[in-house]
């Protein structure tokens, strides 16, 4: 057995993982963070949690909310009732009922796809990062300690294996990590605006400039990772080792190749455009009908009020008239 699989197993833990007197692992170690106190304390603490759980959320909220298609959503939706509920044409109003149907099919429908459809990808985006990551690592540890000596030392990975391979695996291994980072943190390009407007048509130049390079340097990395693996070979891996290699490399080039088709597919420019050109239209399309919905509540307000004055001057009325025959009951009950 070669030194550097020997050297590996002297496991070296972590000061915050590692038991004190035993140098073992701690496996009390989570035991600070879980309330095991009495039923007073217990409360007390979930009470608090609660209240930052909800105070977290609300930030949140307010950050994913307030930007400028929110405020400007906002805005129409607040000015197309009040513009149609004061605004005359000949003389009267223009109010006119609406069905809901029509924005379910034409809001709704569209945004819960996309949403299911964005809550999928992401699903999918964590399933081929984790299988670049653990294809990437196993390829490491194979260049890393795999050995072939068979008994025979002077056949073994440290007699015929050149002393940098080790040391140039993981340069290359950490550098394609990192590019494959820089490109999936691109900035996003494929709006309607980077289409149809200068401005958007020139940052998606520069940035698939850049991009496009970016892409270059990784094919490039993966070329060398390949030729890492040829040298295993000439160095006497058996063909079957060689093959598992071979395999983890082909996985992490196929998870690489998913996440910068999720990256750069997202959600299909049409349907995109659609929702949002519909989500503007549609506070003015139902202007005039929350203008009837306040001009029912206004007649229904002044409506109320006429009866409540009425009921008002009736009562008085009602109690002097309650008086008079109460007092003519109890004088014939007398005589």
């Amino acid at each position: 057995m070669s030194t550097t699989i020997l050297a590996a197993e002297s496991v070296v833990l972590p000061d915050s993982i590692k038991h004190k007197s035993t140098n073992g692992v701690n496996e009390q170690l989570w035991d600070s963070h879980h309330d095991k106190s009495g039923c007073i304390h217990s409360i007390y603490h979930g009470v608090g949690k609660f209240l930052l759980d909800e105070y977290s959320t609300i930030l949140l909220v307010m950050r994913l909310l307030w930007t400028v298609e929110t405020f400007f959503v906002t805005l129409l939706a607040i000015g197309s009732p009040i513009f149609f509920y004061y605004f005359r044409s000949n003389g009267d109003a223009i109010v006119y009922p609406l069905s809901w149907t029509v924005v379910s099919f034409a809001v709704v429908f569209p945004l819960t796809m996309s949403l299911n459809e964005a809550f999928a990808r992401r699903e999918r985006g964590l399933e081929e990062l984790s299988r670049l990551k653990s294809s990437m690592l196993s390829q490491y540890l194979a260049h890393k300690y795999w050995d072939w000596t068979g008994g025979d030392l002077k056949k073994g990975r440290d007699a015929r294996l050149r002393l940098g391979h080790t040391e140039d695996a993981r340069k290359l291994f950490l550098q394609l990590l990192q590019l494959i980072r820089l490109q999936l943190q691109s900035p996003i390009v494929s709006r309607a605006r980077h289409q149809f407007t200068k401005t958007g048509g020139e940052k998606q130049s520069n940035v698939l400039s850049v991009v496009r390079d970016l892409q270059r340097a990784v094919q490039s990395h993966l070329e060398m990772i390949q030729l890492l693996s040829e040298e295993l070979k000439f160095a006497g891996m058996p063909g079957n080792e060689a093959s598992r290699i071979r395999n983890y490399f082909a996985s992490m080039v196929h998870s690489y190749e998913h996440l910068i088709m999720l990256k750069h597919y997202r959600t299909p420019l049409g349907l995109r455009a659609f929702a949002r050109a519909y989500i503007a239209v549609t506070p003015i399309v139902f202007g005039p009908y929350y203008a009837a919905v306040a001009g029912l509540c206004r007649r229904g307000a002044s409506i109320l009020q006429d009866v409540y004055v009425r009921t008002k001057s009736f009562l008085p009325n009602m109690k002097d008239l309650c008086i008079s025959r109460t007092t003519l009951l109890m004088r014939s009950i007398i005589n």
